[in-house]
């Protein structure tokens, strides 16, 4: 039997000069996880493409237990972005998302029109309700 050792390093305590040095993906995972738990991240200063997209976003789902990340995956993918991914444009969608959801709750609570709604999000009402089940809300 072979006595092997193993070094474990937990990546969101590495030094901004180790983590400098990767030069792949993994450079954005070490980024992400140690300014997350410093609470300095900030996704507009990270522009480094990602170059695999779904290992990436997959990862963060898992390690953060943030379904979202694997929504955004799906937009990421249906739009076809990849090649042209950073974590900014990761926020981006976010942000987008966050406010379709608003738009759409606003009109759910009576407080905007569906076609008013449809020309904000500049989408057909046939969009708009895709949508509606994609976010699994409803308007009486």
């Amino acid at each position: 039997m072979e006595d092997y050792h193993i070094k474990v390093y937990d990546i969101a305590y590495l030094p901004k000069e180790i983590r400098d040095k990767f030069k792949s993906d993994f450079k954005v995972v070490a980024d992400f996880f140690t300014e997350k738990r410093l609470g300095t991240y900030d996704a507009t200063k990270h522009k480094e493409r990602i170059i695999h997209v779904e290992a990436v976003l997959e990862m963060l789902r898992v390690f953060t237990k943030d379904e979202r990340y694997k929504e955004i995956e799906e937009e990421i993918i249906n739009k076809n972005l990849e090649g042209d991914v950073s974590m900014c444009k990761v926020l981006d969608e976010y942000e987008r998302r966050g406010i379709e959801k608003g738009i759409m709750n606003l009109v759910k609570n009576n407080r905007l029109s569906i076609e008013v709604a449809c020309e904000e999000l500049n989408i057909s009402r046939e969009e708009f309700e895709e949508k509606l089940d994609k976010y699994k809300l409803s308007v009486s």
